[in-house]
């Protein structure tokens, strides 16, 4: 009976995790780091420094944000990429000829429960930017007069 079991584990497809490509959305644990290879870029999640998001079946009267940390090496350059996120939204970094987007952050809060630091997932999208595409969060917008 010990053979046939131990034979039922090495017959079992091994599994492996996909590597995140361009305009493709992926995933990351704090502390995990996701290598695109397609736009020489490496990002590690690295913290949430801040969570005063609403926790979910409460009523706030602000929503609050998350601000979440991620260190990024693109073509053998290193720096850090620091997003808030509001409940709803995403916020996007720019980075060489790259835009990051958080999407998403989860867990969302619940009322009395403390958050755990290794239960936290980030949602991102990488996408190549367009030469002359406007980083509207970086540009100022001034109307005629």
């Amino acid at each position: 009976m010990k053979h046939i079991l131990w034979m039922g584990i090495f017959l079992m497809p091994v599994q492996e995790d996909a590597q995140p490509r361009l305009d493709e959305p992926f995933s990351l644990a704090i502390g995990e780091t996701a290598r695109l290879d397609d736009a020489e870029l490496s990002l590690t999640f690295r913290n949430v420094t801040r969570d005063s998001r609403c926790p979910k079946e409460v009523s706030c009267i602000v929503a609050g944000s998350a601000v979440v940390r991620f260190d990024a090496v693109v073509a053998g350059e290193t720096t850090t990429l620091t997003f808030e996120l509001t409940p709803g939204g995403e916020d996007a970094q720019s980075l060489a000829d790259l835009t990051v987007t958080l999407t998403v952050l989860e867990p969302e809060p619940e009322a009395g429960k403390k958050m755990e630091r290794s239960s936290y997932v980030a949602k991102l999208v990488v996408a190549a930017t367009t030469r002359g595409e406007v980083n509207v969060e970086s540009s100022t917008h001034r109307g005629r007069t």
